[in-house]
């Protein structure tokens, strides 16, 4: 966090994302959490809140693709599904140098 702090970067992007699992709106509010979740733990880090931009993805830019498109029914009960739609559900920080 040294790096962090001392002004490597100009900018962090936190950007939350979800599985397809449940409605798009409950997506959206879950990858807006990750993001804001990311946001709240860099602070504490000692990054400047004004430094950190947080965005939210919902469940568009699937990071399993169709790997999992063939697993049974939709939803929560389907634990096989849902283990294989776990990398979807992630926060991501990009970074953008001075």
């Amino acid at each position: 966090t040294a790096k962090f702090k001392g002004g490597a970067y100009e900018r962090f992007d936190a950007v939350g994302y979800a599985d397809r699992i449940g409605g798009d709106q409950d997506n959206l509010r879950l990858s807006e959490q990750r993001a804001a979740a990311v946001r709240t733990y860099l602070v504490g880090h000692g990054v400047d809140a004004g430094r950190i931009r947080t965005e939210a993805k919902g469940e568009s830019e699937s990071a399993t693709g169709e790997a999992c498109r063939k697993m049974g029914p939709e939803g929560r009960k389907n634990r096989k599904l849902i283990e294989c739609l776990q990398p979807d559900r992630r926060a991501e920080v990009k970074l953008t140098p001075r």
